[in-house]
């Protein structure tokens, strides 16, 4: 028989380059070829089940790439398997080996992952206080970098939420601020005065803030999102459409200025939480949320639009509207806005 007939020649070189993985398939040809000396290709097919006899010259390759058999001394045209004890064995250490210095090459990366995000993060904080804007894209990214600006505060942090917060945010929120009151930082905050309205966890945080020390105020409108820390650095959202679109960090004195006198119109005008809203006196017939709603009509928005700025339903838009009307005498939207402005209130 040729020497080759098995893709082996008298050396036992293959040409196939050693590997510690060894298949299930190939695991199961050698039990077979170990405890049956007699073997043939046609009875190792068969113990293998669906092996074809034309596939175990491969088969035997890869076997012999493995260190798991070699050409008989005895009969050169017969291939023998490698004790377990030799050829097994020497596959566990390897692989044990393997897994050694596998485990040692996590440690390095580990520790030169830690060592290269010291230097990085210390590089973005070196270029962010030399910047006097940052770009933040992203929520995750956005609520990370606010939580490093709440924890260098020491004096004030005013706020502006522009968006209905969700449980999960107001949870958080809680722990950034009790951090803060409890450093004796003056919190003040402004909220939609539709969100408290469709959201009990949102009644709960405000209640929480203000029985915690903070200043909590309702407006009717909350154009965007923003922060204003120790009036040093303000953070204002990348894009008021998008509420997860990231932040703007901004450090410029011109703009956190523009930043707080817009904070300062805005409370000025809002009402503490809490309180009822105003109503009813001749010279201020209108709520804070009714005023709202009158100026965004006033300026040609739809009442999806109005929702959205307010906090409130479409429906209940449409029921201030129609309550306005009645109120007003005005046969149409565009009479009542007729009678706003002839009374000031847009």
């Amino acid at each position: 028989m040729d020497d080759r007939v098995w893709g082996i020649d008298a050396t036992g070189e293959t040409g196939l380059a050693p590997t510690s993985l060894v298949s299930p398939l190939e695991l199961a040809a050698y039990e077979h070829l170990a405890f049956t000396p007699d073997w043939t290709p046609e009875t190792l097919a068969g113990a293998l089940g669906d092996c074809a006899v034309d596939e175990v010259p491969p088969l035997l390759e890869r076997l012999r790439a493995h260190g798991l058999v070699r050409p008989s001394q005895q009969d050169a045209d017969r291939i023998v398997a490698v004790s377990p004890v030799v050829g097994l064995g020497r596959l566990a250490g390897d692989a044990e080996q393997g897994l050694l210095e596998q485990s040692q090459y996590v440690q390095r990366l580990r520790l030169l992952t830690n060592s290269l995000s010291e230097r990085y993060a210390q590089l973005r904080a070196d270029r962010a206080q030399d910047s006097e804007s940052e770009v933040v894209s992203g929520r995750d990214a956005a609520v990370v970098r606010v939580g490093e600006l709440l924890r260098d505060c020491t004096e004030s942090v005013d706020s502006v939420v522009a968006a209905a917060p969700t449980p999960q945010a107001l949870e958080q929120a809680r722990v950034g601020d009790a951090g803060l009151l409890a450093r004796g930082v003056r919190v003040r905050a402004i909220y939609q005065e539709g969100h408290p309205r469709q959201s009990r966890a949102l009644q709960e945080h405000l209640r929480w803030l203000s029985e915690h020390g903070a200043h909590v105020r309702l407006a009717g409108i909350t154009p965007v999102r923003l922060m204003v820390f120790d009036g040093t650095v303000a953070a204002v959202a990348l894009d008021p459409g998008q509420p997860g679109s990231g932040a703007l960090v901004l450090r410029s004195p011109g703009a956190v200025h523009a930043m707080t006198a817009l904070f300062d119109l805005l409370w000025d005008s809002a009402r503490p939480a809490g309180t009822a809203p105003t109503a009813g006196a001749q010279e201020q017939p209108l709520t804070e949320l009714e005023t709202a709603v009158v100026r965004l009509l006033a300026r040609g928005n739809k009442d999806e639009a109005i929702s959205r700025r307010t906090g409130v339903s479409v429906r209940s838009v449409r029921r201030i509207i129609a309550g306005l009307m009645d109120t007003m005498n005005a046969a149409s939207r565009f009479e009542l806005g007729l009678r706003c402005r002839d009374r000031g209130l847009v």
